[in-house]
């Protein structure tokens, strides 16, 4: 267990009031934490985090379902597995699953909800078609089966889970929990956030910070070095982090996450260096949303079978797209306009020369131009 040491500045103390009078020199004390080697802490907190990771494995199977000619896949179970309405499990075939109350529509950023429920009626409206081509959603073969697509080419089922890693986990995780509002200085107290709620041991802050973590699909001991491949608790931004660590080493993501919550969890309150882990954090995966997108777009360019062309540009369109939601160098303009590169999108009529100057302008947003190669 590795011990750090945060510096605090001691007040300066007025013996008296005459002016020969001696003055208390500020001196520099220190206060020690430890630093487990794991997300090792405890209270830590994040069971509505499994619940939406969960969720959304289970509606991701439900809209795949759709992927099968003459096949029909119902409009409401599929809103209803998005909005859990009634809060009690009831929309989950499932037992136990959302029965905790939690959903994935009210963590969805805004504007991303409301494509996405566009997105999952559009699934039922065609799902089980035969025909996708340029201008017609429908089924395209893949292998010894069959993707759904819109008329765009984009594959729905890689729109509904790839796009909610991003409008969901990804935003939750940068623009939210480890926001200024959840877990940074709280100068005017307003946030109380440094409050243990009744029944419970952690904090706001501690509990912030930990939802957090929760989103990013990876147990609380994870083996970092090889990426513990054969969990099935690394998931979702986990397992793409550890596609990604060869070249980035992104996998050290992990020591942010942990060296951040040993500081705040030093008294339960703010902590200076949870600043530095917090900004790394954010920087991580914007480098692992980016570069799986440059890796699925490189791979599409050279791709002669239309289904996995689809399929590939799809994701990696949804990994571009999480970008905008909180990383520190790619605005929402830079994505879009790496958007216009792709064909505006149309992936049934994308160019190879196109695809190629989108992931160098994707490159060039991320500060990837050096390794974008060795993706």
């Amino acid at each position: 267990m590795k011990k750090l040491i945060l510096p605090l500045l001691a007040i300066s103390i007025l013996t008296g009031c005459k002016e020969d009078d001696p003055v208390e020199v500020p001196q520099e004390t220190k206060l020690e934490y430890d630093t487990p080697s794991t997300y090792n802490f405890e209270n830590v907190s994040y069971s509505g985090q499994t619940d939406r990771l969960n969720m959304l494995a289970a509606l991701k199977k439900e809209v795949s379902k759709s992927h099968t000619a003459g096949a029909s896949v119902d409009e409401q179970t599929l809103l209803d597995m998005y909005n859990n309405p009634t809060k009690d499990g009831a929309a989950f075939a499932e037992e136990g699953l959302g029965s905790s109350g939690k959903n994935l529509s009210g963590k969805t950023e805004d504007l991303a909800k409301n494509a996405m429920i566009q997105i999952l009626k559009d699934v039922a409206a065609n799902s089980g078609v035969e025909g996708g081509a340029d201008g017609k959603a429908g089924l395209v073969a893949r292998g010894d089966g069959h993707i759904l697509v819109n008329a765009k080419g984009q594959e729905y089922a890689q729109l509904v889970e790839k796009g909610l890693m991003g409008s969901c986990f990804y935003y939750q995780i940068s623009s939210k929990y480890l926001s200024d509002d959840k877990i940074g200085k709280d100068a005017d107290g307003k946030l109380e956030l440094d409050v243990k709620e009744e029944g419970k041991n952690y904090t706001n802050r501690e509990h912030h910070f930990d939802e957090a973590f929760g989103y990013f699909g990876v147990p609380t001991d994870w083996n970092k070095v090889d990426g513990d491949k054969e969990n099935d608790e690394v998931r979702f931004w986990g397992k793409y982090c550890n596609k990604r660590n060869a070249v980035l080493n992104t996998n050290d993501i992990f020591d942010n996450f942990v060296k951040g919550r040993a500081a705040i969890h030093a008294d339960g309150g703010y902590h200076v260096d949870q600043d530095a882990e917090v900004a790394k954090i954010k920087e991580t995966l914007e480098k692992i949303a980016a570069s799986t997108a440059i890796s699925y777009f490189k791979a599409s360019a050279t791709e002669t079978d239309l289904g996995d062309k689809l399929h590939g540009l799809t994701e990696g369109l949804c990994f571009l797209r999480a970008t905008q939601y909180g990383g520190p160098a790619i605005s929402a303009a830079d994505v879009a306009a790496v958007e216009v590169l792709l064909n505006n999108g149309n992936f049934f009529t994308i160019t190879a020369p196109q695809i190629n100057a989108a992931v160098d302008k994707l490159a060039e947003f991320a500060g990837l131009v050096d390794v974008k190669d060795k993706i």
